[in-house]
């Protein structure tokens, strides 16, 4: 990723899970000393612009983007503008793409009126989001095998627990025939 030309992520792992409308980001820089983060949220399409509505963001800043997408076969180019604290900042970021046809949904947690947290599941491996941290999970076992995190330890380990309870409530869901 390149922020108004220089590169901020060199060696980010990212893992994107989406179903239509709802999405969840986490990344880690397993060989950097550099912070991970997470956010998530919704989107909007105006081809050929993709508009990001990010609802939690770990980072605890007011961050939005949208960004015209150049797509190939196994990648895509991704060029915008990041707006972060009502600053605007061009940016570019290329990814590989992997197409997923297996069933996914999109699930929320609230305090009250307020989103807690969020959770795209695609088969058997899960992002989920808050405020304080994020998990990326397999779900293989049938419960959550901690694949990457974000966050302090004990929040980390409130999310995985909340994977098994029924706190979760689904806006969002596509089947395997996508």
């Amino acid at each position: 990723m390149k922020i108004s030309g220089e590169i901020v992520e060199e060696n980010a792992m990212v893992v994107w899970l989406q179903v239509d409308k709802w999405f969840a980001d986490i990344r880690t820089f397993p060989q950097s000393t550099q912070t991970g983060y997470a956010f998530a949220g919704t989107i909007t399409w105006e081809d050929p612009r993709l508009n990001f509505h990010h609802r939690i963001n770990t980072r605890g800043i007011d961050e939005n983007d949208s960004a015209d997408f150049e797509f190939n076969d196994s990648f895509c180019i991704e060029r915008g503008q990041l707006l972060v604290n009502d600053i605007s900042r061009d940016f570019e970021e290329t990814w590989s793409i992997e197409k997923i046809t297996v069933p996914c949904k999109a699930s929320l947690r609230y305090d009250g009126s307020k989103i807690r947290s969020v959770k795209v599941d695609h088969e058997r491996e899960s992002v989920a989001v808050e405020e304080d941290c994020a998990v990326h999970v397999s779900m293989i076992s049938g419960s959550p095998r901690l694949i990457s995190s974000v966050g302090p330890t004990e929040c980390v380990r409130n999310l995985l627990n909340s994977f098994l309870e029924p706190c979760w409530e689904v806006v969002e869901e596509r089947d395997a025939n996508y």
